[in-house]
Parts: structure tokens; sequence; C-alpha cells
């Protein structure tokens, strides 16, 4: 299982059962990047919750945005299959 995995089970049991409500949490429980911790996780599980879920894009910039993260995000991410 990836890491990415194992961060949305804080608040679902799969992504596709992660409620918006929720994405905060799982964003908030993952550690960030730094100077250091270059082992964070948090920009990972962000796009990874884009790529799966893409009507919760918005959401996630947000609760990024508010944790004082900045997300770039690739252009594959944004295109909807």
């Amino acid at each position: 299982m990836k890491a990415q995995d194992k961060a949305i089970l804080i608040a679902a049991d799969s992504i596709e059962l992660l409620r918006k409500i929720d994405v905060f949490r799982v964003l908030d429980s993952c550690p960030r990047v730094s100077r250091h911790n270059p082992q964070g996780c948090a920009k990972e599980v962000a796009l990874h919750i884009i790529k799966q879920r893409p009507e919760l894009r918005q959401e996630v910039i947000d609760c990024m945005t508010e944790m004082g993260c900045e997300l770039r995000i690739p252009v594959a991410a944004n295109a909807i299959a």
C-alpha cells in the first residue's frame, strides 16, 4: 500500500469514500516537506487526491493554502480522464 493510500485511511476506508469535509484532516496529518524534513508527504497526498478525485481539487488547493504549503499542480494532474 502506497503512503498516499495510507494517509487516506485516517479519514476514509478508500479514496473513493473520502469526503470533502475530511480533506483537511488527511492533509494536515501528513508531514510537510521542509529543510528539516525532506521526507514529508503532504504534497504527494494532495496530488494523489486531485488525480483520483478531480472534484475535490479546489478543496485540496484551499486546504494546502490554509496550511501554508505551496502546491504546484502538474498539467497531467489537471487532465480529467
